[in-house]
């Protein structure tokens, strides 16, 4: 839900969000059977820049994020040419 969350307000904010999914489809199944649309693959984006990089996910989806390449490697791109990026709930202690 953190990400619904932040994803409504900044939305609601008029700043540009991209929702992506770590998964080969636009689908993310999240807790208590909530089903969400990315917008795009998180595969798609990596060669985009963000101005900020938000990490979400309970105990399995922080999993995921953590086993999804694409995904580590924007990090990591992002990390080194100093943008932000920050972590919810289970995901500190599985991704760092």
């Amino acid at each position: 839900m953190e990400a619904v969350i932040n994803i409504d307000v900044l939305r609601r904010s008029d700043v540009d969000v991209t929702f992506a999914s770590v998964a080969s489809a636009l689908q993310v199944d999240a807790i208590w059977g909530l089903r969400l649309v990315a917008d795009a693959l998180v595969s798609h984006c990596a060669r985009s820049v963000f101005n900020l990089v938000s990490l979400h996910g309970g105990m399995s989806g922080s999993a995921n994020l953590r086993d999804c390449e694409a995904l580590e490697g924007l990090v990591r791109k992002h990390m080194l040419e100093g943008y932000c990026k920050f972590a919810i709930s289970y995901l500190r202690s599985l991704v760092y």
